[in-house]
């Protein structure tokens, strides 16, 4: 039981958590927050995200925030599981 619940809390670090919220800029174009999370992520995603949104016009980065780090567990082996956090800020070009 002690070993299906750190495969379950290993797999829910690996896993990501993608969202996007539309948000107003400081030079007044709509833009917007992504937030994609999990080591099983990488800034590569947040970038497909932004360019899916713009499309050919392309977008500008306003901000990127990011870490990694770890997430203690006392169900495994060492004591915790990595974690990963990436925000990024952007809006499409006009």
């Amino acid at each position: 039981m002690k070993r299906a619940f750190a495969l379950i809390c290993a797999c829910f670090s690996l896993s990501s958590c993608m969202t996007t919220e539309a948000m107003y800029m400081p030079d007044g174009r709509q833009g917007y927050s992504i937030t994609c999370n999990g080591t099983a992520r990488s800034w590569n995603d947040c970038l497909r995200v932004a360019s899916e949104t713009c499309g050919a016009a392309g977008y500008d980065v306003f901000q990127q925030n990011g870490g990694s780090g770890w997430v203690p567990s006392p169900n495994v082996g060492f004591g915790a599981l990595p974690t990963a956090s990436r925000q990024m800020m952007f809006a499409c070009k006009r």
